[in-house]
């Protein structure tokens, strides 16, 4: 017996819908940044592995920088991290498969950028060079709750202070 259709559809992140401050984030228009941030989401960080080489490979990165990150947070303070993707990234499909449950997902899917740190390297040696420079660059955005409140008037005298 052959099946030639699964019926597959895939649900992005178990079906959660993301949301920034109360509006719904549209995925399609995140870029990824070093495989595992959407730009405009704070504080969100995922782990997609290699789809032509062990999965672990890319996993086993992709916690070492997202620990890097949360120490370069956590030494100042910063309890907010947003990637921001600039003006005119050219982008691409995130994955490169061809399967039949990822095309009818396309167009809800993230993107990947056009130059570093937006592409995603689908080589462990490639991915090795980017990840050996640290996560933390121009391209993340840090803030902490005492920064929020000072921005928008809400902090008082005595808490404004660091």
């Amino acid at each position: 017996m052959i099946v030639t259709a699964t019926g597959l559809n895939m649900r992005l992140f178990g079906g959660v819908d993301i949301t920034v401050d109360g509006r719904p984030v549209d995925l399609s228009t995140s870029v990824v940044y070093r495989g595992m941030m959407l730009s405009g989401v704070p504080n969100w960080v995922m782990a997609v592995g290699y789809t032509k080489s062990s999965w672990t490979l890319k996993i086993g990165l992709l916690g070492k920088s997202f620990i890097e990150l949360l120490r370069h947070m956590d030494a100042r303070g910063y309890d907010t991290a947003t990637a921001v993707a600039p003006d005119g990234t050219g982008t691409a499909p995130i994955i490169d498969l061809d399967a039949g449950y990822m095309l009818r997902a396309k167009h809800a899917l993230p993107r990947q950028g056009d130059e570093m740190p937006w592409q995603i390297k689908n080589v462990f040696i490639e991915d090795r060079k980017m990840f050996r420079g640290s996560v933390v660059t121009d391209a993340l955005e840090f803030s902490s709750r005492l920064d929020r409140e000072f921005d928008s008037g809400r902090a008082t005298v005595e808490g404004a202070g660091r």
